[in-house]
C-alpha cells in the first residue's frame, strides 16, 4: 500500500498548486477589473482644452441663454411652512 499514499500526495500536489495558479488568476482579474473602472469613470480622466483660445466658454450656459431661449426656472424662495400638521395612521393589522 505503499503506491497509494504517493498517489495521493501526487493528488493532493495537484490540487494545491491548481488553488494557487486560481487563486493567482482571481486576483490578477480582481485587479484589472478595479483599474478597468477607474480608467473608465468618467471623473478619472483630465478634459483638456483644445483649440487656439482656452477662455472660450461655448459650453458654459449664462443666465442670458436661459432667458432669451424662453426657459427659465424663475426666482426661488423658501416657502414657510402651511401650519397643518400631515396625518399619520399608525394602524397595525
Amino acid at each position: 500500500m505503499a503506491g497509494t499514499s504517493s498517489r495521493i500526495e501526487e493528488a493532493r500536489a495537484r490540487a494545491a498548486g491548481a488553488k494557487r495558479s486560481l487563486g493567482a488568476a482571481a486576483a490578477v482579474g480582481f485587479v484589472t477589473a478595479l483599474f478597468l473602472a477607474y480608467v473608465s469613470h468618467p471623473g478619472a480622466t483630465p478634459t483638456t482644452v483644445s483649440g487656439e483660445n482656452s477662455d472660450d466658454t461655448s459650453g458654459v450656459i449664462e443666465d442670458d441663454d436661459l432667458t432669451t431661449s424662453g426657459f427659465a426656472f424663475g426666482q426661488g424662495t423658501i416657502a414657510p411652512s402651511s401650519g397643518s400638521v400631515p396625518q399619520v395612521q399608525t394602524h397595525v393589522s
